[in-house]
């Protein structure tokens, strides 16, 4: 006979009792297996959104800093080329 190997780790979670009557309330959909599986997908959902924040958010700061560097490298030339003082003066009206 062929032996299973288990897939999934059980562990123990405290949680409100608002949240279990929801995850209840969920189970008696029928639409999950049951509570486990209600909580594997809000966790799969969840950790989807986080990272994709995350990454989000490391694009955004890339952006920031290559705004910034650019910036900074706009003010170096400004003092040392008088066309670059005339086109910062255009963009400033």
């Amino acid at each position: 006979m062929v032996e299973q190997v288990r897939r999934k780790i059980t562990i123990s979670v405290t949680l409100s009792p608002n949240l279990v009557n929801q995850i209840d309330e969920v189970v008696e959909t029928k639409d999950f297996a049951g509570p486990s599986d209600v909580i594997s997908q809000a966790l799969s959902e969840f950790f989807a959104r986080y990272y994709d924040r995350k990454k989000s958010h490391a694009q955004c700061t890339h952006e920031i800093e290559d705004d910034i560097d650019i910036e900074n490298n706009f003010k170096k030339l400004k003092f040392d080329n008088k066309p670059a003082r005339a086109i910062e003066e255009a963009l400033s009206v």
